[in-house]
């Protein structure tokens, strides 16, 4: 295959992928046709086929691109510069806003039900992503002892489990939607427990 044809293939599948996102995103994974995606992509439907073999192969193509742009996000948010104790703040709100987003937009959380739906395994996969991201931050602070008390192995599990409540794929519709607030109150309380010097060992 030449370099032309390639980029010719290339450009088709991001015209497809492009057009079924906005059909998605404004109507809905359900109520979105393949004919309609051709139609709005101004291709044959024929064509999306040789791409994609059915609706469920545009999610997944949709799902990587987002996961791919939230893995870029968070790398980001661990190679600022930043004082171990920020960047943990600054991580947990980029998941925070990422998970409040999936609850208000009903396409984004249509998506989420979709990953659950064709690729359960992704998300004890997000679980232990996350779960790598709390140990590498705390294992910073701990040799930069801007967070000294810090236990990377035992404390990251102990942290993603205690913001648990705070990342709800659903609004709870009794206790409201978590507040940002008080989400910051726990990771200052386990902060401020890690900023303590490291106790000295008895011997």
């Amino acid at each position: 295959m030449s370099a032309r044809t390639a980029a010719r293939k290339d450009l088709k599948r991001t015209r497809i992928l492009d057009a079924a996102k906005r059909r998605f995103g404004r109507f809905g994974i359900k109520a979105t046709t393949m004919q309609e995606i051709a139609r709005d992509a101004d291709l044959a439907v024929g064509t999306i086929y040789q791409f994609f073999p059915d609706k469920d192969a545009l999610v997944l193509a949709w799902v990587d691109e987002h996961r791919q742009l939230m893995h870029a996000q968070f790398a980001q948010v661990l190679a600022e510069p930043l004082p171990a104790d920020e960047k943990l703040r600054a991580y947990v709100l980029l998941r925070f806003h990422t998970l409040r987003k999936m609850r208000e937009e009903p396409a984004i959380a249509e998506i989420a039900r979709a990953v659950i739906r064709l690729t359960p395994e992704a998300i004890p996969e997000m679980t232990l992503t996350a779960l790598g991201h709390i140990h590498t931050i705390l294992d910073e602070g701990r040799r930069s002892r801007c967070l000294p008390s810090a236990a990377p192995d035992e404390d990251a599990d102990v942290f993603f489990h205690a913001l648990d409540g705070f990342f709800p794929t659903v609004e709870d519709p009794i206790g409201g939607p978590p507040e940002e607030k008080t989400m910051l109150r726990v990771v200052d309380w386990f902060i401020a427990k890690w900023k303590q010097p490291r106790p000295r060992s008895r011997s």
